[in-house]
């Protein structure tokens, strides 16, 4: 690759290629910065699990790896703040010594390859040019910034494996295969910004989704369970959409799967084509029916399910759902609550008949997709809800565990901020809060809304 370099700058040239006037402020910013990080490794007054050095270049650990063995490659003679501003025969060297250290990745710590990035301003967190020269492994969502920071002492471990690879790839011997003793080995937490950008691939076991009939009550309802890529048992995601169900969040269930989560979405009874009539009550049995699903050792088996990290999701209805379903089985791990609805509280309102007239009319769509019912069944039901579909009522039994709320301001934000205050008086030491300015179907926020949650599932994975 190297020897073409030179060549293809001198035909962009030959072909004149106009000079780019780039705006100082816009992307350089300051000038130059004799004290930023890289200088003072450059200087040697600060360093990080050097691998490899030279008269011209630099090449240490990143300490917030993207994947195991993540190496940052710097020039030691150039003060150029990005790409714009380096000069040919130091970008030369750079990349020459990048390349060696990819070589050094998959010969030191047995990577199936890997890849080059550099950013320019934006996403630039030091403004001295630096290459970042990531290794790849079956089956490893990389993402830069989103791995854990590694210790000196864990750095170093993986540094030795590299510096060793460097000393094969010149023709010393080939290290062995890195051991499962390595901390530094060890896959990265899940983040939102991973789960957002990049997939993975695992050519033995790739992601999938079924589609098949969840038996509920004598009932059959129509049920999808995506499936995560990789061998073993994947924590599982049970998500619960809204009344009627026109959004079902499936951008977050996509996510969660490119997270390493099975997701398991459903149609309620009498919903979308399921069996039976629908109701809220028949509803909150559909979400215990499916947690049993999961827990199916044949189902568990099958799918690749691990029963001990079963997680709890619901939008408006949904979160209702999500909530009963998480107070009734104490080892669901966790429960999130998207902008969710307080059936009962709702209720109280009905008292003043005006506010139950409004509400019916509100609906009055909603209620073609559904079997069974009616606005004013609906109505009667939501009038005299029970205390499992009370959202604050349920709330302290979720304390004990990670509670994530997520409001709409321009939604219904409120039920959501009683919940997690209820949570919170009843001990909730794991509760999270946040109010994002959109509507009831995030509509405007479907990347915040599917980062906030998959962010808050890593914690269940680390």
């Amino acid at each position: 690759m190297i020897p073409l370099v030179v060549p293809f700058l001198a035909a962009c040239a030959a072909m004149g290629t106009p000079p780019v006037t780039v705006p100082q402020a816009v992307v350089l910013g300051k000038p130059y910065d004799e004290q930023n990080p890289f200088a003072k490794f450059v200087r040697h007054e600060a360093s990080q699990s050097t691998v490899y050095e030279d008269k011209y270049v630099l090449a240490f650990m990143d300490y917030s790896a993207a994947s195991p063995g993540h190496v940052l490659v710097i020039s030691k003679t150039s003060k150029a703040r990005n790409l714009l501003e380096m000069q040919d025969a130091d970008l030369i060297r750079l990349l020459h010594v990048a390349r060696q250290i990819g070589r050094a990745q998959i010969a030191g710590l047995g990577a199936d390859g890997f890849t080059i990035e550099q950013n320019n301003a934006y996403s630039q967190s030091v403004p001295h040019l630096h290459v970042h020269v990531i290794p790849k492994y079956a089956g490893y969502n990389r993402c830069i910034g989103g791995g854990p920071r590694l210790s000196s002492e864990d750095m170093e471990k993986v540094a030795v494996r590299i510096r060793g690879g460097l000393r094969a790839d010149t023709g010393g011997a080939v290290p062995p295969k890195p051991s499962d003793d390595l901390p530094a080995l060890t896959v990265a937490p899940v983040t939102g910004q991973r789960a957002l950008y990049s997939e993975s691939a695992d050519k033995d076991r790739p992601a999938g989704a079924v589609a098949f009939q969840l038996p509920s009550h004598g009932a059959h309802l129509n049920a999808f369970l995506y499936t995560a890529s990789g061998a073993g048992a994947h924590p599982t995601l049970l998500l619960f959409h809204g009344f009627p169900g026109n959004e079902q969040n499936l951008d977050v269930a996509q996510a969660a799967r490119r997270a390493g989560w099975n997701v398991l979405s459903l149609h309620y009874r009498g919903s979308w084509g399921s069996d039976g009539a629908f109701s809220f009550a028949h509803c909150a049995e559909d979400a215990e029916a499916a947690i049993a699903w999961l827990r199916d050792p044949a189902n568990v088996a099958r799918y690749g399910i691990d029963p001990t990290r079963i997680a709890v999701a619901g939008h408006s209805m949904g979160g209702m759902m999500a909530a009963h379903a998480a107070a009734s089985d104490k080892a669901i791990v966790g429960t999130a609550l998207i902008d969710p609805w307080d059936i009962a509280g709702q209720g109280r309102s009905f008292a003043d008949p005006a506010v139950r007239q409004a509400w019916m009319l509100q609906h009055a769509g909603d209620v073609a997709p559904l079997a069974g019912t009616s606005e004013t069944t609906l109505a009667d039901e939501v009038a005299k809800a029970p205390d499992m579909l009370d959202l604050v009522a349920t709330a302290p039994a979720l304390a004990d565990r990670p509670l994530l709320v997520i409001g709409a301001d321009r939604g219904i934000a409120h039920w959501g901020q009683a919940a997690a205050a209820a949570a919170t008086a009843a001990g909730g030491k794991q509760v999270q809060v946040t109010t994002m300015p959109t509507d009831h179907s995030f509509s405007d926020k479907r990347l915040a809304l599917t980062q906030a949650i998959v962010t808050w599932l890593g914690q269940f994975t680390s």
